[in-house]
């Protein structure tokens, strides 16, 4: 299962859910002063995916050396915090970056349009960037894509950006390690890397080196998947609700027994 194939029914069934026992606990106001808590940090941690999440995409030249480097490991699966400046100016570069991207199950995500920190924007005003941002993203693949995740620029979260995601059915993300820089600086964490994580990288050189590093030797011989953030998200309703996702949930989740 991939964030492309991964259908709105199946994902909403459980969200559906999700929120029905949210409604049965206790009603208690939000922590208007540290609204970071209302941001998915980390996923489930009885189920062996983690979440390869790339954030700004900038570096066309990047973006296609993490396109070769993903593409001799077939089921890993990356979500992309792309910022949308980048769609039209990446593909002017490298026509069909995107798309392929896309074809190969991997799954996109808000990151703003122009990286502005949204501690200076209206909830109004963050509105109208996604908005532009999903246009420019379904210019350039060709078609309109699911999107599901937001997170945003410098991973400031406001009032006003959790507005935003209510307004569009996004879900605020942040992350809970990263792989980022020097090798021998990023080691550690890579290592580290377990159940739920949700990784941080950027198109960077070091970054692109690093992920092959850990799919090719560090994480080589763990159970551990990598996995769009939707299926990563899936998994952690379906743990927080006490579903068997065996049979609760599509069957061609990989984490079910054959």
């Amino acid at each position: 299962m991939n964030g492309k194939h991964f259908s709105r029914r199946e994902f909403l069934k459980l969200s559906g859910a999700a929120l029905g026992a949210l409604a049965l606990k206790p009603f208690s106001p939000p922590k208007l002063d540290r609204p970071a808590e209302h941001a998915l940090w980390k996923g489930s941690p009885n189920f062996p995916v983690a979440a390869l999440t790339v954030d700004d995409c900038y570096l066309s030249s990047m973006l296609q050396e993490l396109d070769i480097v993903l593409s001799t490991q077939p089921d890993v699966k990356i979500t992309l915090f792309a910022v949308g400046e980048t769609f039209e100016n990446n593909e002017s570069k490298i026509p069909g970056i995107w798309r392929t991207f896309y074809d190969k199950g991997h799954e996109y995500a808000y990151h703003s349009f122009s990286h502005i920190n949204p501690g200076v924007q209206s909830t109004e005003t963050i509105i109208e960037d996604y908005d532009r941002w999903f246009n420019a993203c379904a210019r350039v693949l060709g078609v309109e894509p699911q999107v599901r995740f937001a997170r945003p620029p410098f991973g400031v979260v406001t009032q006003s950006f959790l507005g935003m995601c209510a307004a569009r059915n996004l879900i605020p993300t942040m992350w809970s390690t990263g792989w980022g820089g020097p090798y021998e600086n990023a080691s550690s964490a890579i290592r580290k890397t377990s159940n739920g994580d949700i990784v941080l990288l950027h198109t960077r050189i070091e970054d692109v080196k690093n992920v092959k590093q850990a799919l090719e030797v560090d994480l080589l011989d763990t159970r551990l998947r990598f996995v769009t953030m939707s299926e990563l998200y899936y998994m952690y309703l379906v743990d927080q609700n006490g579903f068997n996702h065996c049979t609760d949930s599509p069957s061609r989740l990989q984490t079910c027994p054959e």
